[in-house]
């Protein structure tokens, strides 16, 4: 599982992170890499989630999706970084779609802005997470 991810506000940063925090986050990082590159062929779809807090559900999925896409962009740079080629990843911005959490429910907004990496090896697909833990977005 990926490790949990607070992105900055309205960026695809993770300043707000402890020392801790980001030692765990790029471990997991690390360990995925390493996962990739120890099958042959697998495939790497990263889907970055904002939080979608005001509007209707449409606007926010549709109005979100740049941030997304620039949070799943930063995670598919590290994994390159990472020794990933790039053609075997997928950055994608979801936008506000798929909430976690009922934007009703403030307390839990930081469930909705998160990574979720899927790898895929022919029929066979490993699902990895990452939560944001950021609430002011």
């Amino acid at each position: 599982e990926l490790t949990s991810i607070s992105f900055d506000p309205d960026a695809a940063t993770f300043n707000n992170l402890t020392k801790v925090q980001r030692r765990e986050f790029l471990q997991s990082l690390d360990e995925i890499a390493e996962r990739v590159l120890s099958v042959e062929g697998t495939k790497i779809r990263v889907e970055g989630y904002a939080n979608n807090t005001s509007g209707t559900e449409e606007e926010n999925v549709n109005d979100l999706i740049p941030l997304s896409q620039k949070r799943a962009e930063k995670i598919e740079e590290m994994l390159i970084e990472r020794g990933i080629n790039k053609e075997t990843i997928t950055a994608v911005g979801m936008g506000g779609a798929n909430p976690k959490a009922s934007l009703t429910d403030r307390e839990n907004w930081w469930k909705n802005r998160r990574i979720e990496i899927v790898l895929t090896k022919e029929a066979a697909i490993i699902e990895n997470s990452g939560e944001a833990a950021d609430e002011n977005e």
